[in-house]
């Protein structure tokens, strides 16, 4: 849990410094010590890994995290995110889809996001927009997604309201609001944070918002 809330300080931080990720990934890697049978601590280690472009050590967290619990929806939904970030696509929806099959309920916010965002990588622009439509309507990331998809639709109308929309509900927050939030709690899931695309495009404050839920994060994360 603390590990994922240093990665939502360091997601928030409009800053530079990489010292909020540093500190979760130690504490991501003692949580582990402490429990090395509990599969949440290595999706949070797999995913701070992942967004310290550590790959092959995300990969190696991540299917630990599945031996352990290979039923549970979340972890497979964390699989499918990690499965993205590293390029593997069609594996991504793989597990984004089990995640769904194993619970029909399953469906956060994020999930929808991360499953149209793996549909857009494979130039599935109909369908990832389709996910998009399971988003809340005043998201400005579900807004720049939507507006892309439109965009490779040759939908010029479309793309053009959803990237109006976007920017009426995107507020880059200051560095004083980063930190007030971050000292506080993390933002609530796979949030409205500002997207840092240097770390990462899928990156998220999601992981820290997660755990506020179930003690987890999912794509280190509430888009």
């Amino acid at each position: 849990l603390l590990a994922a809330c240093r990665c939502g300080a360091w997601y928030d931080d409009p800053g530079d410094s990489d010292a909020a990720l540093d500190e979760a990934y130690a504490l991501a890697k003692r949580a582990v010590e402490l429990d090395n049978n509990e599969s949440t601590c290595f999706s949070i280690l797999a995913q701070t890994c992942m967004l310290r472009h550590s790959y092959d050590l995300t990969l190696q967290h991540a299917r630990r995290m599945i031996e352990l619990n290979p039923s549970n929806q979340w972890n497979m939904a964390d699989m499918g995110i990690m499965q993205l970030y590293v390029g593997h696509t069609e594996g991504a929806l793989d597990w984004l889809r089990r995640a769904r099959e194993v619970d029909p309920y399953f469906d956060p916010p994020w999930y929808w996001r991360s499953l149209g965002q793996t549909l857009m990588t494979l130039h599935r622009y109909e369908e990832a927009v389709a996910m998009f439509d399971n988003l809340p309507a005043h998201r400005y990331r579900a807004a720049a997604l939507r507006a892309g998809c439109h965009a490779r639709l040759g939908q010029a109308e479309q793309a053009r309201a959803s990237a109006a929309a976007c920017l009426a509900t995107f507020e880059m927050p200051s560095r004083t609001t980063a930190t007030t939030s971050s000292d506080n709690a993390p933002s609530t899931r796979r949030s409205t944070g500002p997207t840092k695309v240097s770390r990462g495009t899928l990156a998220s404050p999601e992981l820290a918002s997660d755990t506020t839920s179930r003690t987890r994060c999912r794509r280190v994360g509430a888009d």
